[in-house]
């Protein structure tokens, strides 16, 4: 036997031993520490790197995955919504377009005050009980409601309603006149104690294209 082979046989010999030793004493030989031995792939001698196993990649729970992309889609959808909230304010940064339905109207700023006038035709006769014209107001808003109104070229009467949500400074009072064929709103501005009061260039603190002076 040639020295190779000679040298070759003693790890053969030596991992022998080891295994007979183990097997014979089981968990209290001396050797057990080294029974597990690896179980990987053998070396084929090459040095080229060589793929030793291919996995698929870990499954996703379906119901994760909806879960991810609804709550996803709520955020676009809130996302969405504030987007659309902020263009209409911008657009109509003063008029509350879910109430009002009177778009046009005449007004005059009257230095402490200002004057908003409505042309109602036979207003005064349609409306006479105080339930019928109300209006409500707050320091940079008001609401004016008219109810049993019946327009001309309507057979039935349809609640009307003039609102700006954004008036163009504060105001301290809001009251209103009934007339024959129009309803005068007079808004008092709130003015400090020494200062002058400003003039008002529209009712509403932005342009707003939905409202017509006459």
């Amino acid at each position: 036997m040639s020295l190779q082979e000679e040298s070759n046989s003693e790890p053969a010999a030596t991992t022998s031993a080891l295994r007979e030793n183990i097997k014979a004493k089981g968990k209290n030989a001396y050797y057990f520490a080294h029974a597990n031995t690896p179980k990987g792939p053998t070396w084929d001698g090459k040095p080229e790197p060589r793929l030793l196993a291919k996995h698929s990649s870990v499954g996703i729970d379906d119901s994760c995955m909806g879960d991810s992309e609804d709550a996803q889609h709520h955020v676009g959808t809130h996302e969405d919504a504030q987007k659309l909230l902020e263009s209409l304010k911008q657009k109509h940064a003063s008029f509350d377009f879910t109430k009002s339905n009177i778009t046009k109207y005449s007004f005059l700023d009257d230095g402490a005050k200002v004057k908003i006038y409505l042309d109602l035709k036979g207003v005064g006769e349609m409306c006479k009980n105080d339930e019928d014209v109300t209006l409500e107001w707050k320091e940079r808003s008001f609401s004016l409601a008219i109810r049993n109104y019946i327009e001309e070229g309507n057979d039935e009467p349809e609640e009307k309603c003039l609102c700006f949500g954004r008036l163009h400074g504060s105001i301290q009072n809001a009251s209103f006149k009934k007339k024959t064929d129009k309803i005068i709103i007079t808004l008092t501005k709130l003015v400090k104690e020494g200062e002058e009061a400003k003039a008002w260039p529209g009712v509403g603190a932005k342009g707003d294209p939905e409202h017509e002076l006459l």
